[in-house]
Formats: structure tokens, C-alpha cells, sequence
């Protein structure tokens, strides 16, 4: 059976003044997904160092809500992602994502190295190369068109893709409607929400055995 594995860690998080304060807001924010996202865990987002997490998950249904969750909690702080794909050849730890061995494992752990030497949000490696490449051509794509993006637009999208509606949006950010409606309707802002969907089906597709 092949599983998804997830790591992400803070970036730059050595750098940070107050950097216990971060971490422990950073556990606390971790437990929240698995409230929100639960059916798709099959091992809990674990804090497995100060500014590290890994969780696993059966499913790439909610990937993006649970990266935009993280950090819309997170404010400032900047996030990077290594996505594995692989089985996992030890007895699954349901309650906490350590103590597990397998590919899924390695893959996550050459992307997130990966993310970080190619100063990268995300990466994603799996046995077959072409799919890789075509995933992380897409991954490419969002990370450089949202580094133009403030921090209102994020949270824009987080909140559209909730499925909230425009003038919950504006209320939630103390905004007007107009202004909600001209970021939703921004071709970019569309066109990062259906590859964002792209990903997650492609993933799922390899999950089920149908590529890779």
C-alpha cells in the first residue's frame, strides 16, 4: 500500500528572536488539522523537532488546506514542504508520525532537502521521474507566482477555498466585497486554485495505483 508523507519545517527558523515562542505557537497550531482534516490522517502532524513536523496521510484531498492552515496560524513565519510517495514497511503509528521506516519516508525527506538547497516552498518525489517532474514543474509554478502575493491575497485564498463566501471573506479581513471579488477573479488567483486541484487529483491517482 503506498502512503503520502509530509515534512515542513520553518524557514530560516535559527534566525528568529523569539524562537521558543515560535515553536511552542507551532505545536499548538499543528494539533488543529487534525481536528479540521482528520479522514485524510492516518498518522497525526507530529512536531518532530523545534521547528519540524511530519505527518501521514491516506489521501492528497486536503494537502493545500492543511499547508494554508498552518500558515495562515503562522503569520509571518515562512514554510517549506518535502511530499513523499511510498510504502512504509514498518507498523503504522497511529497516534504519532515517528518510530515508521520506508520509501514513503525517504521520498519526503530527498524533497524537503531538496526544497531547502533549491530555496524551493515545496518539492515532491515518488519512483517515477516523469511524474515527479511534471508535479514539481507545477509546485514551481504557485511558489513563484505567490512569492508576488501580500499576505491578504493568501488569506483570501485560504478563506475562498474553505468555501466561504465573498462577503465572509471581507468581513473576516475587513475588506469590501469589490475588493474580495477582484482578487477571486484575478486569472493568477484562478489559475493557482485549479493546479492546486490538479496536484491533489495527480497525487491521489498514484495513491489508488493508476500512475507511477
Amino acid at each position: 500500500m503506498l502512503y503520502l508523507v509530509i515534512i515542513g519545517d520553518i524557514i530560516g527558523s535559527k534566525k528568529i528572536e523569539n524562537r521558543y515562542t515560535v515553536q511552542k505557537h507551532f505545536a499548538d497550531v499543528l494539533r488543529e488539522p487534525q481536528v479540521l482534516y482528520g479522514e485524510t490522517f492516518v498518522s497525526p502532524l507530529t512536531l518532530t523537532i523545534g521547528d519540524e513536523f511530519q505527518a501521514v496521510m491516506s489521501n492528497s484531498d486536503s494537502l493545500f488546506s492543511v499547508m494554508s492552515h498552518i500558515e495562515n496560524k503562522m503569520g509571518v513565519v515562512s514554510l517549506r514542504y518535502g511530499i513523499g510517495i511510498g510504502e512504509i514497511n514498518t507498523e503504522i503509528n497511529y497516534k504519532n508520525a515517528i518510530g515508521m521506516d520506508g520509501a514513503a519516508f525517504h521520498f519526503a525527506r530527498e524533497a524537503v532537502e531538496t526544497a531547502r538547497r533549491d530555496k524551493r516552498q515545496y518539492h515532491f518525489d515518488c519512483p517515477n521521474e516523469k511524474i515527479q517532474l511534471r508535479i514539481n514543474t507545477l509546485f514551481d509554478w504557485i511558489d513563484i507566482s505567490k512569492r508576488r502575493w501580500n499576505d491578504q491575497r493568501k488569506k483570501i485564498l485560504y478563506y475562498y477555498q474553505k468555501k466561504m463566501t465573498q462577503k465572509e471573506i471581507a468581513e473576516k479581513l475587513g475588506m469590501t466585497q469589490p475588493a474580495v471579488s477582484q482578487n477571486i477573479n484575478d486569472i493568477t488567483f484562478q489559475l493557482i486554485n485549479k493546479t492546486q486541484s490538479l496536484i491533489q487529483d495527480e497525487i491521489n491517482e498514484i495513491l489508488t495505483g493508476k500512475s507511477c
